[in-house]
């Protein structure tokens, strides 16, 4: 996955939040999780293609309450570690 660089935190804040410079050392300084849910089936979901050769998608999220929850969590127990302000 990689770590997070200072422009990537940047684009998350509102303009002259932070210098560029402290940015960087926040990135420098944060810890970056991989948090995965699952969409439920749906059979409507796919990717095809057109009668002339391109990529067609469909696709509904259909998952979004649970995906939500886990973050909640992940938030809370991170909080508890003192992680999240």
């Amino acid at each position: 996955m990689g770590k997070h660089a200072g422009w990537q935190i940047k684009q998350d804040l509102p303009d002259g939040a932070y210098s560029d410079e402290e940015y960087d050392r926040i990135a420098a300084h944060s810890v970056d999780w991989w948090v995965q849910g699952e969409d439920l089936p749906l059979y409507e979901n796919r990717v095809d293609l057109t009668d002339d050769g391109r990529i067609r998608l469909h696709y509904t999220w259909t998952n979004r309450g649970a995906h939500g929850k886990l973050m909640d969590l992940l938030e809370a127990a991170l909080r508890t570690q003192g992680l999240v302000w």
